[in-house]
C-alpha cells in the first residue's frame, strides 16, 4: 500500500470512529500536495506537446490517476471534519492535468504510434522498469492490444522479483532504512496478489509495523506527554485537545497501552479539557444571545427611531421580544456589563411609554366614537333591542308548546301581542300563529271532555259496572290535568 493509501485508510477509520486528528490532517495535506506537484509537472509536459512523456510519467508507480482518485474519495467528508474541528485543511486536488490525460487515453493509438518504438528500445536496452511503464501506458491507450497486456504482466512480475530480492537482502542486513525503501518500492507496483504471496513482503510489513510502534512510543513519551503538561500549565486547552486526539489515534493505530503515569496525565487533562470546552461553549452561546439582544436594541434605536409611526401592536411586539431576549441572557447567570443593562432599561422604558400613550389615545378615540354612534344610531338600537326580545319570546313559545303548557303559552302570546314584538321578527309571527292554533286545539279537546262528563253524569243515576268506574276515574284525572294547564 502506498503512503497515500495508508493515510486514506487511517482517515476512513477515523471517520468511522467519529474522531479527528491534527497529525492525520497534516499527513493528508502532505499527500495532496505531493499529488498536486506531480499533476503540475504533467501539465507543464502536456503544455510543451510531449504527450508520450506525460503518459509515461503518469504511469510511473504509483499511478498518478490512481493516487488522485484515492485521495479524492475521502476529500469531501474529511474536509468537513477538519473544518468542524479546526484542523488543517488540505489543498484542493488540481484535476485539470488528469482530465487532459484522460482525453489522451480516450483518443487511443494506432499500431504505428511512436510509443511502440519506445517500448522496443526499452526492451532492447533491458530497461525493465521503463518497459513496464510503457506497457502500462499502451494498455490504457489501446485496451484491445492483448500483446501489451501480456507484456505488462510479464514485466511487472519480473520487476517484482527484482524488488523482492532487494527486500530479502535488506531483511538479512537488518537495515531498517533499506527495508522500508524496498517495501515502498514493491507496494508502489500495486500488485496486492504478489505481495500476499511473498514471504519477504510479509516479513517487511512486520518489521515496518514494529518500527512504527517503536516510533509511536517515542513520539508519545517524548513529544505528547510533555506537550500535555505544557498545555495544562499554560491553560492552552485547545492545544491539549488536539494532543489528546492525536494520542488516541496513535494508540488505536498501533495497539499501544499507556503506562500508569501517562494514563493518569491523560485522564486528568481530558477532564480539564472537557470542563474548559463546556465553559467555552457556554460563553459562545451567551455571547450569541447578547449579540442578538444588542441587535434588537439597535433596531429599536434606529429603525424605530421615529416612534410616531410605530403602531401599538408593533410596540407591544418589540417589547415582548426585548423581554424574551433579556430573559435568555439572564438564564446563563453570567455577568452583563452595566452599559448593556442601561441600554436594555432605556429601550424598555421607551417602548412602555410609547405603549401607554397609544393606549390612552385609543381609549379617547373609542369613547368619542361610541358617543357619536349612540346619537346617530338610536333608532338602530331600538330595533336591535326589539329584535333581541322578539327572538327570546319566540324561543319561549316553542318551549311551551313542546312541554304542553297551554296556560303559559297563552300568557306569552298575549304579552308579545301587547308589546308588538311580532313586527321585529317574522319567526315570532309564525310562532304566535302556531301557538294560537295549539291553544285552539286544546280548547276543543277541553270541550269534548266536558261533554263526556255530562254523559257520565246521566249514567250515574242508573249506577256503574266495575269497568265503567275505572274509565270514570281515568276521565276525571285527565279532566283535572287539562283544566290546570289551561
Amino acid at each position: 500500500m502506498t503512503p497515500a493509501g495508508l493515510v486514506v485508510e487511517k482517515i476512513r477509520q477515523s471517520l468511522r470512529l467519529g474522531g479527528s486528528d491534527a497529525g492525520l490532517a497534516m499527513d493528508y495535506s502532505r499527500e495532496c500536495a505531493n499529488v498536486n506537484a506531480r499533476l503540475e509537472q504533467l501539465r507543464e509536459i502536456l503544455d510543451s506537446g510531449q504527450e508520450l512523456q506525460a503518459l509515461l510519467m503518469a504511469e510511473a508507480p504509483p499511478s498518478i490517476l490512481d493516487e488522485a482518485s484515492l485521495l479524492q474519495s475521502v476529500a469531501e467528508e474529511w474536509g468537513a471534519s477538519c473544518v468542524a474541528n479546526g484542523l488543517e485543511s488540505a489543498p484542493e486536488l488540481q484535476f485539470q492535468a488528469a482530465q487532459r490525460l484522460n482525453l489522451l487515453y480516450a483518443k487511443g493509438i494506432s499500431p504505428s504510434h511512436a510509443i511502440y518504438k519506445d517500448f522496443r528500445e526499452a526492451i532492447m536496452s533491458r530497461d525493465d522498469e521503463r518497459a513496464m511503464e510503457i506497457a502500462r501506458a499502451i494498455e490504457r491507450l489501446n485496451p484491445a492490444d492483448s500483446n501489451a497486456k501480456a507484456e505488462r504482466e510479464r514485466l511487472e512480475a519480473k520487476v517484482f522479483r527484482t524488488r523482492d530480492a532487494e527486500l530479502s537482502e535488506a531483511l538479512v542486513s537488518e537495515d531498517a532504512r533499506l527495508i522500508l525503501k524496498s517495501l515502498v518500492s514493491i507496494e508502489a507496483l500495486g500488485q496486492s496478489a504478489w505481495e500476499a504471496a511473498s514471504l519477504n513482503h510479509a516479513r517487511g510489513v512486520e518489521v515496518r509495523a514494529a518500527l512504527m510502534r517503536d516510533s509511536a512510543c517515542r513520539e508519545l513519551q517524548d513529544i505528547y506527554l510533555p506537550s500535555l503538561k505544557s498545555a495544562f500549565e499554560s491553560v492552552a486547552w485547545r492545544k491539549a485537545r488536539e494532543d489528546l486526539s492525536r494520542i488516541d489515534t496513535i494508540c488505536s493505530e498501533h495497539g499501544l497501552a499507556l503506562n500508569a503515569e501517562f494514563l493518569q496525565s491523560v485522564s486528568m487533562t481530558r477532564d480539564w479539557v472537557m470542563r474548559e470546552y463546556n465553559s467555552d461553549q457556554k460563553k459562545n452561546r451567551f455571547q450569541n444571545a447578547l449579540n442578538e439582544l444588542l441587535t434588537h436594541i439597535n433596531e429599536i434605536d434606529t429603525d424605530y427611531q421615529d416612534l410616531g409611526t410605530l403602531s401599538l401592536n408593533q410596540s407591544l411586539e418589540a417589547l415582548s421580544v426585548l423581554k424574551s431576549l433579556w430573559q435568555s441572557v439572564e438564564g446563563f447567570s453570567m455577568e452583563v456589563v452595566p452599559e448593556v443593562v442601561q441600554k436594555v432599561t432605556k429601550s424598555a422604558n421607551t417602548l412602555e411609554e410609547r405603549i401607554r400613550k397609544l393606549q390612552r389615545r385609543n381609549l379617547l378615540l373609542w369613547a368619542g366614537g361610541i358617543s357619536v354612534l349612540l346619537i346617530l344610531t338610536g333608532l338602530s338600537g331600538w330595533w336591535f333591542m326589539g329584535s333581541y326580545n322578539a327572538s327570546g319570546v319566540e324561543k319561549e313559545i316553542q318551549l311551551a308548546i313542546s312541554s304542553h303548557q297551554p296556560k303559559a303559552l297563552e300568557n306569552l302570546v298575549s304579552d308579545a301581542k301587547s308589546r308588538n314584538l311580532q313586527i321585529f321578527s317574522p319567526a315570532l309571527m309564525v310562532a304566535i300563529a302556531g301557538a294560537d292554533s295549539y291553544i285552539a286545539a286544546e280548547r276543543e279537546r277541553m270541550e269534548a271532555l266536558r261533554k263526556n262528563l255530562e254523559t257520565l253524569e246521566e249514567q250515574m243515576k242508573s249506577g256503574f259496572s266495575g269497568m265503567e268506574i275505572v274509565r270514570l276515574q281515568e276521565d276525571w284525572s285527565t279532566f283535572q290535568k287539562t283544566s290546570e294547564s289551561i
